[in-house]
Parts: C-alpha cells; structure tokens; sequence
C-alpha cells in the first residue's frame, strides 16, 4: 500500500453538498450564456461554485489565487472528476464575472436566491431590508460610454456617507433583503457610492408594489427610519411595513411627550415596556408603537452626560470672553449675560454678577483743570449658572424611547410581534448578512478587479456564499434542536444553535487519501471524529457520501436533498 497524495477536504464537503442540494450551479448553468466555441473547461456555474468554495474557505485568499486554494483539495468530489485547479484561473473567473454582468446581477441573484429559498422551505413572512458600503482603496475607472451600454447599471466607486467610518475613500452602496427565518438573502442590489438610503428604499417599495400581481411577496417589509418619508408613503400605503419612525419627525416627538406624561406603558419584558397610539400620518392609518429601554435608558443617560460636560466647556468659555467686555449700560451687560444662555439645552441662569468701574473720558494725566467729578461709568458682569435637571432628565427619557410605525392589523401581529419583527432586522441583516460579508477573512483583498461590473458581479458571489452560509447554519440548526441533539461551543459548553462558522472549524483536519494497494487507486476519508461526524450527518446523506460514512446510525436525518 502506498499512499500517492493527501488532500484537505474539511468542511468544504459540507459547503459543496449544500450547493449540490440547492441546485445553485444548474440554476446558474440555466441562466448565464454558454462558451460558444466550448473550449472551457469549467462551466459558469462551476466557476461560481468554485469561488463560493473560496469565499467559504475562510483562508485570507483572495479571489485571484483561487488556482492555488484548489490545489490540495479534492476537486473530483467538491466540483466533479476531471476539475483540476487550473481551470479556475483569473482569466476563466474574469469572464464568468462579465457574464453575470451581461444577464444582470441584481436579475440573476433574485431568481437563485429565490429557487435555493424555496428548496430549503424558508419562511418569507418578515423580510428585513437596509443597505451597507464597501470601501476601496486604490484607483478605480469610471465607466465609459460603451461600458454603460454594456453595463446596465453604470455603477462607479465614488465618496458618500461612509458607514465603515472611511470618508476617505471611495465605495459602493450594497442593498440587501433578508429573511428574518436564518437572515437569508433574496435581493442584492449594488449601487454607487454616493446613493442615498431614502432614494433606494423609496425604489424598492416601489418594485415590490409593481410586482404584487406578479409573485407573492413577503407580507411585511421591515427597515429602519429611511424607508419612512412624506416620498415613499405612497408606496408605503400599498403594503404592510414596519419601521422606525425618524427622530428629526415632529409628529414623533409629541407621540413620546404624550407617552411619557400619560400612564399608558404596557410592560413587554423585565427591560421594555410599550405604549400605543392609532394615528394617521401621511394619510396612512397606523400604529405608533412608544418603546422604552433600560438599556436606552443608560446609554441616553451616558449621552446627555456627555452633551452636559460639553455645553459646560462652551458656556464658561463664553463666560470668560464676556467678563473682558465693558458696557455703558448695566442693563445691556445683563441682557448679554442671559442671552448666553437662550441655547442652552441643560443649563440655565442662576444670578449675575455686576462690577462698576469709573473712569475719566479722556486718555493719559489728567489736566489741572478738569473737574474729577466727570468720569465714565462702564460695567462688566460674571453669570453663574447650573444644571437644569428638569430638562436632563426630561431628556433622558425621551432619548430613552424610539416609536415604531406599522400599518398590519393588530388581529394580524399582535404589539409585541411588531416589537420583536423589528428587533430582529439588527439580529438577521446585520450581525448574520453584513458583518458576515465584511469578515475580514471572507474574500480577503478581493477588490484588485479595476472594472465596476467586475466588482459589482463579485459583489454577488459574496452574496451567493452568504446565501449557502445562511441556509446551512440554518438547517444545522434546525436539525440539531430536532434530534435533541447538542455540539461543544468554544468554551465546551453543549449548544443547540453554535454557528456555522464554529462547526467549519470543528470540521478541519479530515483529508481524503488517494492510496495505491495492488496497482490499483483507491480514495478513503481520514480524520472523522465523533463530533465531526454528527456535523456531517446532519446535512443529510449527501454529505454522509462525500465523507464515506456508512448510511446505517443511530439517527436518521433524512435524504437532505431540500435542506430542510
């Protein structure tokens, strides 16, 4: 027996069966324009599946050495026998992106996120809705004129309100809509740098009233405050939301005045606690739902604290400028003194101060002559202020509260399923779609592709691997809570709901050996321990067939060809 080579299959197996369960390479296969003159050795789908394995990999690889990644790793059984690692090269994976481009990304992303959706029976019924940036250093062209034509949607890396905190370099806006069943994503749409929230939400609202008769959507749409303007209500009146309405909204204010001076608070939990208004705002019949927080409580207490020590530095300033200046007229000293004061927010007058100083109308020594008694009186003054605690703590709670608007029927969410819908936009969207495609070791230095299109379809392969992600922790999920079954979480402590990101690295360490006994090649699967099995059982028997475990166990988990 001889062993001929060693190659890392991991958790790449679990990743390749839940595209093969998805049917995500034939859908793309289906949608992308086939090589006319065929002389490629991997189909677009393939080249798609290939770099979600690399995106999935979680190995700081970036997109152009995926040739390399592939090199010890078993491509017979991730991809299909004869795939060899130079098929992935930059020029095959270059113009699988500019295919995307040509059918349009945004287009070809609906209908594989929707079919792989659908498969995995996930529920549409909250669907939360917000949009990201990506920065990029560098220089990046714009697109020319014949680039437009080809490309449908000319986008361009431009500077625009950064939310990674980089006003210095350019970016492209990502909008995303997620499930809140798994934070799967349906839409992905990349936009220029310098798109503004309330233009793209306003446009979405609108798409999904136009395709009402088209396709069933999903009942409620859930965003934060951008998607709630006089712009939009339109649209708005036309589908159930749920949203934050904006501070800055004067209508807003009054509901959490009426709500703090009234006793209408119903307790929601040890923490939270609701009051509920029926208005009509932008002639809309709605729900204005009050929330307050302890936890709001204590950050608005650290915020007017702050706003407090920094209203303070500005008042003894202007303080100390005020006592160097001189009036003729007491009154007029004292009128200054209090206007001081007029914008303060957190402080007022308590007293002022005043000094009388006399002295002779003209300059120098005074001439033997003149009459002692004619001098000028001049006056200064010095205020002395303190805390308005009264409008502290009135800004305190008011800081302390957000409202919620909803046009659902209460017989159809009940208040604290509002409450908790828009909870989970921040649990979904953010912590499982953003922060998931900002990872530092997802795609890491992918962006060298200079053209926007090009960028634009990588855009999409990361959302095509957050899609594969999403739908896989959370069928794992699923079937761990349904077999009654538990996995060691970092600290060892027995879980019913780790991540997928945690079970991939409990899975390292298995290999797939080619060995020639006899003259003849025969492949085995090395390294499965029993924790390691049981992650591999629960993705069905696939995956129990890729990693060459016996079909017979303790536990069934079903053929996992939905995912389910």
């Amino acid at each position: 027996m001889k062993i001929k080579a060693i190659e890392r299959l991991d958790h790449l197996g679990i990743i390749a069966t839940v595209i093969n369960d998805l049917g995500l390479t034939q859908s793309i296969d289906s949608l992308i324009q086939k090589d006319t003159l065929g002389q490629e050795h991997i189909t677009p789908g393939e080249a798609v599946k290939g770099m979600i394995l690399n995106g999935l990999g979680f190995t700081s690889k970036p997109l152009s050495l995926t040739p390399q990644f592939f090199e010890n790793k078993p491509l017979n059984i991730l991809i299909r026998p004869g795939v060899e690692a130079a098929h992935f090269n930059r020029h095959r994976l270059g113009d699988v992106l500019d295919l995307m481009a040509d059918f349009g990304n945004e287009k070809l992303f609906s209908i594989v996120a929707s079919f792989a959706a659908n498969n995995a029976g996930v529920s549409k019924q909250f669907i939360s809705l917000d949009t990201t940036s990506f920065s990029f250093e560098g220089e990046y062209k714009e697109a020319s004129e014949n680039e437009e034509d080809h490309e449908e949607k000319a986008i361009s890396m431009r500077y625009g309100y950064s939310k990674d905190k980089r006003p210095d370099l350019k970016q492209l806006v990502l909008e995303m809509a997620v499930t809140q069943d798994g934070g799967v994503p349906l839409i992905v749409k990349t936009l220029s740098g310098n798109a503004s929230d309330s233009v793209i939400f306003k446009e979405r609202v609108k798409k999904i009233v136009s395709g009402l008769e088209k396709t069933k959507l999903p009942p409620y749409l859930i965003a934060d405050s951008k998607l709630y303007c006089k712009e939009t209500a339109e649209d708005l009146r036309h589908i159930y939301f749920i949203t934050r309405i904006p501070r800055l909204n004067k209508e807003e204010q009054k509901i959490i005045q009426e709500a703090l001076c009234q006793d209408k608070w119903h307790t929601l939990n040890a923490k939270n606690k609701f009051a509920v208004f029926n208005v009509k705002h932008y002639d809309i019949d709605q729900r204005w739902i009050v929330v307050h927080s302890d936890d709001a409580q204590e950050d608005a207490k650290k915020a007017v604290e702050k706003a407090i020590q920094k209203e303070e530095k500005e008042l003894l300033a202007c303080i100390k400028e005020l006592a160097k200046k001189q009036f003729d007229c007491l009154v007029d000293a004292q009128t200054a003194a209090k206007a001081i004061f007029k914008k303060c927010a957190y402080h007022t007058l308590t007293s002022i101060e005043s000094a009388e100083k006399s002295s002779y109308q003209s300059q120098g020594r005074p001439k033997k002559n003149l009459d002692l008694n004619q001098t000028i009186k001049s006056y200064s003054v010095m205020p002395s202020f303190e805390v308005d605690l009264a409008a502290k703590q009135a800004d305190i709670d008011e800081k302390s509260c957000y409202v919620l608007g909803t046009n659902v029927p209460t017989q159809e969410l009940s208040h604290e399923q509002v409450i908790e819908a828009y909870k989970n936009q921040n649990r979904t969207i953010e912590n499982i779609g953003f922060r998931f495609m900002k990872d530092p070791l997802f795609f890491a230095s992918s962006f060298f592709l200079k053209k926007p299109s090009r960028v634009e379809s990588l855009l999409t392969i990361m959302a095509l691997s957050l899609l594969v992600y999403s739908i896989a922790q959370r069928h794992m999920r699923k079937q761990l809570q349904k077999l009654n079954k538990t996995m060691p979480n970092q600290i060892k402590k027995q879980v019913s709901n780790p991540t997928l990101r945690w079970a991939f690295q409990l899975l390292e360490g298995i290999n797939k050996v080619e060995l020639q006994i006899a003259g003849h090649a025969q492949d085995i699967v090395q390294g499965i321990k029993e924790v390691q099995e049981l992650i591999i059982r629960l993705f069905g028997l696939t995956a129990v067939t890729m990693y060459q475990l016996s079909e017979n166990h303790e536990f069934s988990v079903g053929g996992g060809a939905q995912c389910r």
